[in-house]
């Protein structure tokens, strides 16, 4: 285990004052020398646990590091496990006048990949020097399908004049990291309801879409709109791996003159 020097939290990163030394200039790093005896700092952990949703990708920090006395410290990190989890970067160089160097893991479930399946793997920080220890983060990744919500459960039109052309707003919220497809309902010629064509949803973003009317036949109109968001349209995932969203719609086709709709 670490000892109490070398892991610290993260409000004691957050307060590492820069550099004033005023040693040579190290790897061209102003402020920190080669000649000062480094003083590492590490948050390590805890152990973190990345949902990714089918065939997309989910992303996490497991270690910040950095350097106190002014001198210049290199880390490496490295990952065994499951090889659906890589680090987005393997060596790190930190001292006392530069920010804390954050070591983040990309987990990437295979496209086989059904919800409920789960993947490890253990990432090891370590500083380029024989004096400080090596610490171990535990990484678990979970499949599910994407999670989105909508703004509105559901759309009334009310009383919409014949021949008129209004519009309502949905907004759809990407709750997933991973970019996803928002797969738009099929228009269907027997009902006045307009649906736009499919939408790219950002990783934890959202996107406006229209729902909108062809009030050219009197009465009354309900049905239920269905999206589906996919990370991957035109694959074939394992069944769960879309979520669907389900809007119910309703309208009134009235007269000019607000009569009888007969």
């Amino acid at each position: 285990m670490a000892s109490d020097r070398w892991i610290l939290g993260l409000a004691a990163l957050a307060g590492v004052a820069a550099c004033g030394a005023s040693g040579p200039v190290a790897n061209g790093t102003p402020g920190c020398s080669e000649g000062v005896k480094p003083e590492p700092i590490a948050n390590l952990g805890p152990d973190l646990t990345l949902h990714g949703a089918c065939g997309g990708v989910a992303r996490g920090a497991v270690a910040s590091v950095s350097e106190s006395a002014g001198g210049l410290l290199n880390w490496n990190a490295r990952i065994a496990g499951d090889p659906y989890f890589d680090l987005e970067m393997f060596g790190f160089t930190s001292c006392a006048s530069s920010p804390p160097q954050v070591a983040r893991v990309r987990f990437s479930p295979p496209l086989s990949a059904k919800p409920g399946d789960g993947f490890d793997a253990v990432v090891t920080i370590s500083a380029a020097h024989d004096a400080f220890p090596t610490g171990t983060v535990k990484v678990h990744g979970e499949v599910g399908a994407p999670v989105v919500t909508v703004d509105h459960k559901a759309i009334d039109f009310g009383d919409v004049v014949i021949d008129s052309q209004p519009t309502a707003k949905l907004e759809f919220r990407n709750e997933s990291q991973s970019p996803l497809t928002l797969l738009a309902p099929t228009n269907d010629a027997r009902l006045p309801f307009l649906f736009g064509s499919s939408v790219l949803l950002p990783g934890s973003g959202a996107v406006e879409v229209s729902v909108g009317l062809r009030a050219d036949t009197l009465g009354d109109s309900s049905t239920t709109a269905v999206w589906t968001a996919t990370t991957l349209p035109n694959d074939d995932l394992p069944p769960g791996c879309a979520t669907m969203i389900s809007t119910p719609l309703h309208v009134r086709v009235v007269p000019p003159d607000g009569g009888s709709t007969d």
